[in-house]
């Protein structure tokens, strides 16, 4: 995996803890667990898409 693949799974690894703390709130019907689930979710998606741009925008010719 080339070192731009490794940063953007990183980043949809967080996506993904802040999914399973998401459905942890859900199913135990904790409510914090769910806005905290929900936060690491947008965070690590709007962290994906802003690197992808840049990582993009870098490959870019002048």
């Amino acid at each position: 995996m080339t070192p731009e693949q490794q940063v953007i799974y990183r980043q949809l690894q967080l996506a993904g803890l802040g999914l399973v703390i998401l459905l942890f709130g859900i199913f135990s019907h904790a409510t914090r667990f769910v806005w905290i689930g929900l936060g690491f979710m947008i965070f690590g998606l709007l962290r994906t898409l802003f690197i992808y741009k840049v990582l993009k925008k870098g490959k870019e010719p002048d």
